[in-house]
């Protein structure tokens, strides 16, 4: 049997282990980040779809709908929501979903704040819609309304308008 038939040297294989480990080290941080990123997508993903979603009840029912964030005073339910109806224009409301908690769902993210365009916070931490599909918040509210989710990754921007209309920035 020839020499070179016996397989690898100890140099080639460290060689090889050194070469997996350091394209491991630069693969590693840039997969994490990528994850982080796919999260704080998903978050904004979800609430605006928890948004249209009350827009397309309160058309279709013809009543009030809003998403009201439990991190209003007196701050019952943190870093939770949930879709609510109104059948007495908003004097009253009933759930309808459970609590929701992002980082159930989306590790690390969660709501940052829920503001007018003047950075004001919006009272009760809603968003509400009338029968036409249109953002009805009540108050003195300068719209676009912009609602910040946060993760590890940084912060995505989800706009209502005043006509309904959601972006994510």
């Amino acid at each position: 049997m020839n020499r070179s038939d016996r397989g690898f040297t100890l140099g080639e294989l460290l060689a090889v282990i050194a070469v997996v480990a350091i394209l491991g080290g630069l693969a590693i941080p840039l997969f994490l980040r990528t994850v982080q990123t796919y999260r704080l997508e998903g978050a904004a993903q979800k609430i605006a779809g928890d948004l249209r979603y009350a827009q397309s009840l309160a058309i279709a029912q013809g009543v009030l709908y809003r998403l009201h964030s439990g991190d209003d005073p007196p701050g019952t339910e943190p870093g939770r929501y949930r879709l609510e109806q109104s059948t007495n224009g908003g004097t009253s409301w009933n759930a309808v979903t459970v609590w929701y908690a992002l980082s159930s769902e989306f590790q690390g993210a969660g709501i940052a704040s829920i503001r007018d365009s003047a950075g004001i916070p919006v009272t009760v931490y809603e968003v509400r819609f009338n029968s036409r599909g249109v953002c009805v918040n009540p108050g003195a509210v300068t719209y676009p309304i912009n609602i910040v989710t946060s993760a590890e990754a940084g912060t995505r921007t989800i706009q209502v308008t005043r006509t309904g209309n959601l972006r994510i920035l």
